[in-house]
């Protein structure tokens, strides 16, 4: 743990240079590649992992992606033609992903997006207006991801929805796909209309969902899929590791406050508290509190308090245990560390509670949105994870980590269920589906070893009964 702090602390002065010498963050245009970029989080985020926790990628992962990235530099090179005539992009294809909702949900579209792309050949774009441009790092060797500032827009904008394509049966060279929570906007999830999708130039993708456990239920994308993660249940993992790599200018931020609170020795916890169906997320619930103390103390994550010193069992050395709470709400943080600071543990274990931000209000600001991000990576460096309940920011956390977390039980309904645990651990670090739309499925032709695959990789969430995840 000394050299994880004495790196952070020399990753952090290398930042401090490169924030003063950063270039221009103007849109790139067709001359203006990104080879030039800096990322130091590609080349250093293993390094602030556990040992255990830093993954060797698949070779056939490794392999696709290198084969990605020549067909990606090779088309973005030709956008030109495409501007002029989007219906001229010769063997290009191309996959424009468009953001919907917060954060968490703008990620895991992107990813699947991205996945989507690997399995069709498709050159996956992304809107320079969007957050992932001003947040993430461009993932692709010698190109960019970002639709160039001279692209005309308006045909993007102006392509018909997928929705009509099909009713009309005629999908023509532009198509606008939703797949969001909108029972309506899972058309792309039907064999046949795939195969007229393959003949369309231009696909624009608007997604807050990981739709990527849907994919493995196609047939013809369930072995490239395996091919591609032997072990399925760390898929999202490897993903999230290669394309959701912060910028230097967030990433400076993720080392500081590492190398500052979190790193030496000690027990790192990480806790994402997120109140789902209230009409204020960002509001304090003291029976919510009551059921996050009884998970963590109750799972032995943190020690008892006591209220008298005299009862302590000292330890020697005392344990060091360094919580690290991300939540919209500060009081919850404020709440614990009070608690540590007031009464000694019975084992005399030293507790130390930090928070990187307390916004209070949600919004769509690209401050709160490089918050996020960097609290995401935060809580991946944790030894263990607990996180809230369909939350998509906690899925992108897990996902880093590349850990099982435990859930937390906190939503309305769930403090109405006596007979439910405080929390529970996850079957695996894969977020959850939560708009698969199965029962819309046409039937298709699935062979014995993948339906019996199925019946064991293929679960229902559980943390959203609707949806569904790999494990």
């Amino acid at each position: 743990m000394a050299s994880r702090a004495l790196l952070s602390s020399v990753i952090t002065a290398m930042l401090f240079v490169m924030i003063f010498s950063r270039r221009s963050t103007r849109l790139p245009s067709f001359q203006h590649m990104s080879q030039n970029a800096i990322c130091v989080s590609r080349s250093h985020h293993s390094y602030m992992m556990k040992p255990s926790r830093v993954l060797s990628v698949p070779p056939a992962f490794s392999s696709a992606l290198a084969e990605y990235e020549k067909m990606h530099s090779k088309c973005y090179h030709s956008l030109k033609q495409s501007i002029t005539n989007p219906a001229a992009g010769g063997s290009c294809k191309y996959l424009v992903h468009y953001e919907l909702d917060g954060l968490g949900n703008r990620l895991l579209g992107l990813v699947s997006t991205f996945v989507f792309s690997l399995l069709t050949n498709r050159v996956l774009l992304i809107d320079p207006k969007g957050q992932s441009a001003k947040l993430l790092c461009e993932p692709f060797a010698n190109s960019s991801w970002l639709v160039p500032q001279e692209f005309p827009h308006f045909h993007l904008d102006q392509a018909q929805s997928l929705e009509k394509a099909v009713q009309s049966k005629k999908f023509g060279s532009m198509v606008h796909v939703w797949v969001a929570s909108l029972h309506r906007d899972q058309d792309i999830f039907h064999h046949q209309v795939r195969s007229k999708l393959k003949n369309v130039t231009w696909i624009s993708l608007t997604s807050n969902l990981y739709f990527v456990p849907r994919l493995f239920t196609f047939p013809e994308f369930w072995k490239p899929l395996m091919s591609l993660f032997p072990d399925v249940r760390m898929a999202f993992t490897h993903l999230t590791r290669y394309l959701l790599l912060p910028q230097d200018h967030v990433w400076e931020k993720i080392v500081r406050f590492d190398s500052t609170y979190l790193s030496g020795p000690g027990k790192q916890l990480g806790i994402q508290i997120r109140l789902h169906h209230r009409d204020d997320p960002g509001e304090f619930d003291q029976r919510s509190f009551d059921r996050i103390l009884e998970c963590l103390i109750g799972k032995e994550f943190l020690p008892m308090m006591m209220n008298s010193t005299t009862e302590i069992i000292s330890a020697h050395p005392p344990k060091r245990i360094k919580v690290f709470v991300a939540s919209l709400q500060g009081r919850y943080f404020q709440e614990l560390k009070q608690m540590y600071l007031k009464y000694p543990s019975v084992d005399g274990s030293l507790v130390q509670i930090y928070t990187f931000s307390q916004e209070g209000v949600q919004n769509e600001s690209i401050q709160q949105a490089t918050n996020a991000l960097a609290e995401m990576w935060l809580l991946g460096f944790s030894d263990v994870l607990v996180t809230s309940s369909s939350s998509t920011f906690g899925y992108i956390a897990q996902g880093i980590a590349g850990v099982r977390p435990y859930v937390l039980h906190i939503r309305p309904e769930d403090l109405k269920n006596c007979s439910l645990p405080a929390c529970s651990r996850r079957l695996s670090p894969a977020p959850c589906n939560h708009q698969p739309y199965f029962e819309e499925e046409e039937n298709l032709e699935r062979s014995t070893e993948h339906l019996q695959w199925m019946n064991v990789h293929i679960r229902r969430c559980q943390d959203n009964w609707h949806g569904v995840q790999i494990v």
